[in-house]
């Protein structure tokens, strides 16, 4: 039991620290710049992204406060069954689809609809 809850708080982790570099780099901010806004070490900020640290609620707050987006993003639909590249693919396209228009993400849909047709 002990096994298995630390594999789901390592996923967690992974994830939050995925979504938070996809949302960093999807605005072209450094890991130094970040950092500094935050009020971080780059090499925290560095652990945070990672996966080897999970950082305070307030350090998240300000984290997605410098990177425009609401703190749930961070934690949504979160698989914690899911393997490490799964994470790390759905921390990225959860960041690159929040970043679109409406019609951007009609076209993404239906993109997606047309890969999962046999």
């Amino acid at each position: 039991m002990v096994v298995a809850m630390h594999s789901k708080l390592d996923v967690l982790r992974s994830a939050v620290g995925q979504r938070i570099r996809s949302a960093r780099r999807s605005r072209d901010i450094s890991q130094e710049d970040l950092a500094a806004t935050v009020g971080r070490s780059t090499a925290a900020l560095s652990n945070i992204e990672r996966g080897a640290s999970l950082p305070p609620l307030d350090t998240l707050f300000q984290i997605a406060e410098a990177l425009d987006v609401p703190i749930s993003a961070f934690f949504a639909n979160i698989d914690t069954s899911a393997s490490p590249k799964r994470v790390e693919l759905d921390a990225e396209m959860a960041m690159q689809l929040r970043a679109l228009r409406d019609d951007q993400m009609a076209t993404a849909l239906r993109v997606v609809k047309a890969l999962r047709e046999p």
